[in-house]
């Protein structure tokens, strides 16, 4: 419902501006929104599927008790300690101080401020993952790939089982990846027009 909500947001945006937009570019915004509602559909598609798979290989709703699992449960004590009033950063877990503090940090926050399930980080993680493919099909563009070849991007990062799994688990490396690929945008910006422009659909 997520993913249908946003496509009728999008396109009552279009309907308001259509006026006041140039069609080309027009379509060029839909193909990149069209890019992330399917991903993100994938991706939400298949959070119940992987639950099933991992609850009947580990009996819990994670891959091990490992990494997926052990950031959740110290975003989860991290999110207890700010909803008693405790705003620290640091509980004496290694994942809460130095290099490592990051991801279970954004997650506890994410958790805070929309439940303690171990399901919010998987929706944040499909909305991420949509980002990605946005932002690599943006990134082909850039590099003046064909037309054929960016699509051909498109559908590799929006249907690739890897990146579909990253994208619906509780690892850090799907939010690692987007800031790479951000910074990677970013650069090829530079490169390309002299300048820095935020805004990435221009």
């Amino acid at each position: 419902w997520c993913s249908i909500f946003i496509f009728h947001i999008v396109n009552l945006l279009f309907f308001v501006y259509s006026n006041n937009i140039n069609s080309l570019l027009l379509l060029v915004f839909q193909f990149f929104i069209n890019i992330f509602v399917v991903a993100l559909i994938v991706r939400i598609i298949m959070i119940p599927i992987i639950n099933i798979v991992f609850v009947n290989t580990t009996d819990i709703p994670f891959k091990e008790y490992k990494d997926d699992y052990v950031y959740h449960q110290v975003a989860n004590d991290l999110c207890t300690e700010w909803e008693n009033g405790n705003w620290t950063t640091n509980i004496g877990n290694n994942l809460t101080k130095g290099n490592y503090s990051g991801y279970p940090i954004f997650s506890a926050f994410m958790m805070y401020l929309f439940g303690k399930s171990y399901l919010v980080m998987r929706f944040i993680n499909a909305i991420i993952g949509a980002i990605i493919a946005v932002v690599l099909v943006k990134i082909a563009q850039r590099l003046y790939f064909r037309r054929e070849n960016y699509i051909l991007v498109a559908a590799l990062v929006t249907l690739f089982p890897v990146s579909i799994f990253y994208s619906i688990t509780n690892y850090k490396e799907n939010l690692l990846l987007l800031l790479i690929l951000l910074s990677l945008f970013s650069f090829i910006k530079i490169m390309n027009r002299g300048q820095i422009i935020t805004n990435i659909f221009v």
